[in-house]
């Protein structure tokens, strides 16, 4: 599941609570608990690195431990500097969902406003 789909599942006072929870920082092993998916195997690893070297063999595995390691990695954030992040979120998703109906949705992707091919 995608962030934005965790974050709007939540009522925004579940955000001022997790600071509460970390004394007034948002603690990054908790969060990463909450957002992260669960373990990474071995061939989400593979996936995620583009790694050219087989799974088995021993640069992998080198990379793959490294990974992890970077992984397991986190860092404590100032609660009002998360808590300004979560705002902003909400308020860029609520911008958006006022925007999007279906007769929007619809002019905005119709084949007439696509630009031609290897145009950008």
């Amino acid at each position: 599941m995608r962030r934005s789909h965790l974050i709007n599942r939540h009522d925004k006072s579940t955000f001022p609570e997790l600071v509460d929870l970390g004394g007034g920082r948002i603690l990054g092993h908790r969060v990463r608990q909450l957002w992260a998916p669960s373990p990474l195997d071995r061939e989400a690893v593979h996936h995620l690195l583009q790694s050219p070297d087989a799974i088995g063999s021993v640069a992998f595995r080198r990379l793959e431990a490294r990974f992890h390691e970077w992984y397991a990695w986190t860092v404590d954030l100032p609660g009002t500097y998360y808590l300004q992040v979560v705002e902003q979120r909400f308020h860029h998703m609520s911008a958006w969902l006022w925007w999007i109906t279906p007769s929007t949705a619809e002019a905005y992707l119709s084949p007439r406003r696509r630009r031609p091919h290897g145009c950008h």
